[in-house]
């Protein structure tokens, strides 16, 4: 039915241009419509709008119409993946805000932790250094004694020695057997 529609719309447009060639050349004998030229214009547009209300009009007022339905389907599909693309994005940014508060946890729990333990080292080594420090006073003060007592007796050595030097120089032989029998004696009195 269609293709009948155009033939007849294809003969018709073609009576038009031949009738608009004949009036151009004005050539006689020749098909002559150049004076209906108007008419015959508005009957082949009317012509065509008839052919396409009875073949054509409802397949492209439906095509329209599905297009129409698929653009709003679209529009909404969209509509509908925005908002949920939004609904996502702040759920992506509540959960990067909570790792980034995890994250702050973290380093405030690590400096923490961090703070006790140079706390702990530095109360470690000030125990170290004390028992060091003590070990070396305790070395030192017994050295000390050690050179004193050698000092001592060394000097009380040399001192019972010159001493002895001087009261055999200074005494007498009697005077030596008195000196050491009293010694003996008081000895034998301490220790009966």
């Amino acid at each position: 039915m269609f293709v009948l529609l155009a033939g007849a719309a294809l003969f018709a447009l073609q009576s038009v241009c031949l009738a608009v060639d004949a009036h151009a050349t004005g050539e006689p004998g020749e098909w002559n419509m150049a004076e209906d030229l108007p008419f015959w214009g508005i009957v082949a547009f009317v012509g065509f709008l008839i052919a396409l209300k009875l073949l054509g009009w409802k397949p492209f007022v439906a095509g329209m119409r599905d297009r129409e339905e698929t653009t709003r389907a679209l529009l909404a599909d969209a509509d509908r993946v925005h908002r949920e693309a939004q609904a996502k994005l702040r759920e992506q940014k509540g959960q990067m805000e909570a790792i980034d508060e995890q994250i702050r946890e973290v380093l405030a729990e690590a400096e923490r932790d961090a703070a006790h333990t140079r706390s702990e080292i530095r109360i470690a080594a000030d125990r170290e250094a004390a028992i060091a420090q003590e070990r070396a006073e305790l070395e030192i003060s017994r050295t000390r004694d050690q050179s004193l007592h050698s000092i001592f007796e060394t000097l009380a050595g040399e001192l019972a020695n010159r001493t002895e030097q001087r009261l055999r120089d200074s005494m007498s032989g009697d005077r030596q057997d008195r000196l050491v029998s009293a010694a003996l004696a008081e000895f034998a009195s301490r220790h009966k």
